[in-house]
């Protein structure tokens, strides 16, 4: 039976394994290829968690370094809002660490992570239809032409960020109200590729496939 620290160290040595292909991808830069890297990036992401509950008494600046190597993945996959539902750990695990190591840890992560939000708060209130989903909460306006600029908005925001599962989810929606069935059984695939434990994901899917 594996020991603890063991699971630890499978865990770390699987997911920079991970990275390794995923920065290949990304070097690739065909649409498929960042895509692919972005799951990788996120497999990565998962193992990265994975490695430090396996340890029944983690130190804090393990579970420190741990969290900031899965908001990085997550950055690197082109998931800002995964990234930043960790960020909020984080800020919770500097506590426990002295102000020195925090610092020296978020070096790199800090301005990498401050400019993918801007970046990405930016590219969501260019486009007015996505902020009008931000305040509504309502994912599928009432009439055809708003349903179609919405969809045309899912699709040129995932050009800039193809590793968010939500924004996949939402385009499969949009996409399934406009009778585009290839479109999005498309969305949902990727969607669940990048978020395989995601309840909501597989749930839509199995929505989709009960309408066939």
């Amino acid at each position: 039976m594996s020991t603890a620290s063991e699971l630890y160290e499978v865990n770390l040595v699987s997911s920079s394994k991970l990275k390794l292909r995923a920065t290949a991808y990304l070097a690739d830069g065909s649409e498929a290829a960042v895509f692919d890297a972005c799951v990788l990036f996120h497999d990565a992401a998962r193992l990265e968690r994975r490695a430090v509950e396996a340890l029944t008494l983690c130190p804090p600046e393990a579970r420190l370094a741990g969290s900031i190597e899965e908001c990085w993945c997550l950055l690197e996959g082109h998931d800002p809002h995964a990234a930043a539902d960790v960020w909020s750990r984080i800020l919770d695990e500097v506590a426990s660490v002295t102000r020195a190591t925090a610092d020296s840890m978020l070096a790199r992560l800090r301005p990498r992570y401050d400019r993918a939000i801007k970046d990405f708060v930016r590219a969501i209130h260019s486009r007015p239809v996505l902020s009008r989903i931000g305040y509504t909460q309502v994912l599928v306006p009432s009439s055809a032409a708003e349903q179609k600029s919405t969809l045309h908005e899912f699709q040129a925001l995932l050009k800039q960020y193809p590793g968010v599962p939500g924004l996949w989810g939402g385009l499969s929606r949009l996409a399934e109200v406009a009778g585009n069935e290839k479109l999005a059984w498309h969305a949902v695939d990727r969607a669940g590729r990048l978020s395989p434990e995601n309840s909501g994901i597989r749930a839509l899917s199995l929505q989709m496939a009960a309408k066939r």
